[in-house]
Parts: C-alpha cells; sequence; structure tokens
C-alpha cells in the first residue's frame, strides 16, 4: 500500500488517500513456449528485364506461382518488367511473399507484385545481394550480361543455380565452370523437383528459436 497526501489552500490541512500498488509479473516461459522454426526458402529468380522473350514470361509466371505454393519466399530484381516482374506476379497470385531487391532509388519501377521492395541505389552492384540473399538461384530463359552476373556471382558464392530453359550455349558454358553447381531443367515442375532437396538442405542449417509469451 502507498499513502499519497495533498496539502490543501495554505493551511496545514492535508487530504489523504490510500494507493494500492499492483504488480505485473513477467510469465515464465516453458518448454512449450519455445519453438524451433526453419526459416522458409528463399529462391532467387533472374532474368531479363526489358528484352525476356514472350516464353520466358509466361514461365516466369508458372515458376512464381509454383514457387508459392511450396510456401518458399521469391525474391528478383524487384522491378516492373521482364521475368523479375512475372515471377512475383505468379507468386502473388498464388498467395507468396515476394521479395525485390532495386538497383536504384526511384520507387516508381517497383514491381506492384513486390511485397518487400528493398532500395539500394547500388545499380548492378545490387546482384551481389540478390545471390547472397537467396537460398537456391534460378536463371530464367534467355538472360542478358545482368543474369549472366547473377550465375557467375552464384558460383562464386558457392550456390546451386538452376538454368530453366536457358540456351544450349549458356548451359554448356555455364556447367563448364560451375561443374557440381550447375543443374538444368527444361519445365516448371522439373525445377520445383530439383529446388526442394536443395532447400531441405539448406533449412537444417537455417532453423531459429521463437519465445512466445502469453
Amino acid at each position: 500500500m502507498l499513502l499519497q497526501c495533498v496539502m490543501i489552500g495554505s493551511s496545514r490541512l492535508s487530504k489523504c488517500r490510500t494507493l494500492r500498488l499492483i504488480s505485473f509479473e513477467q510469465p515464465t516461459l516453458t518448454d512449450t513456449d519455445i519453438k524451433r522454426v526453419a526459416r522458409p526458402g528463399i529462391v532467387g529468380v533472374m532474368g531479363a528485364g526489358e528484352n525476356a522473350r514472350a516464353i520466358d514470361i509466361r514461365n516466369a509466371f508458372a515458376l512464381g506461382s509454383a514457387i508459392a505454393e511450396e510456401s518458399w519466399t521469391v525474391l528478383t530484381g524487384g522491378r516492373s518488367r521482364g521475368v523479375m516482374d512475372a515471377v512475383s506476379k505468379g507468386a502473388k497470385a498464388s498467395g507468396g511473399l515476394t521479395v525485390g531487391i532495386l538497383p536504384t532509388k526511384d520507387r516508381r519501377t517497383i514491381s506492384a507484385a513486390v511485397d518487400i521492395a528493398i532500395i539500394t541505389d547500388m545499380g548492378s552492384a545490387r546482384n551481389y545481394i540478390n545471390v547472397l540473399s537467396s537460398d537456391v538461384i534460378v536463371a530464367c530463359g534467355a538472360g542478358g550480361p545482368g543474369t549472366a552476373s547473377e550465375i557467375a556471382l552464384s558460383l562464386k558464392s558457392d550456390k546451386f543455380v538452376v538454368l530453366f530453359n536457358c540456351s544450349k550455349e549458356s548451359r554448356a558454358y555455364f556447367k563448364k565452370i560451375g561443374g557440381r553447381l550447375v543443374l538444368e531443367a527444361d519445365s516448371v515442375s522439373k525445377t520445383i523437383d530439383i529446388i526442394r532437396p536443395l532447400l531441405a538442405k539448406t533449412k537444417k542449417n537455417s532453423t531459429r528459436t521463437i519465445k512466445q509469451q502469453i
């Protein structure tokens, strides 16, 4: 209990009242409140922007949808162009989460299908962020120099790359320099089948502890 007194006017009379102190105790965590949770896999999908072929855009949309259905996160270059836009739209159509790593600070270029836009203003240097932030990288279709750089950075970072419907020449070249890290697919279903075991390995090393307080 706490006694609070207030002086009234200039007199020495005082009015007092008793206050009750309420103690809030921090809840004790039990074993049932602590969970080990695996982070959802992040699939980086790279491909042509303005010069993307119609078939690559169709494949990217279907791939994004399939990735979302697996409860994986889609990561792209974030702009409203070509493969990156199509794969984000496909993921959102199936209720997935999309992340976009933007090369400039111009927010007008962000795809409407990107949930989390990360502004870098780093130009092509953001390609390295794309790669390092992804668990597995998919090169979708006939990409240009930007896509080629992302594949090369992936290999230098010891990350697996799936070449989905890429040209014979690019498959031969990247297979030669990337060896076991370079995998090939000619359909969305095959791409997903390749990614699944790769992400299963990643999950074992990416669990985190969540403490729930009630």
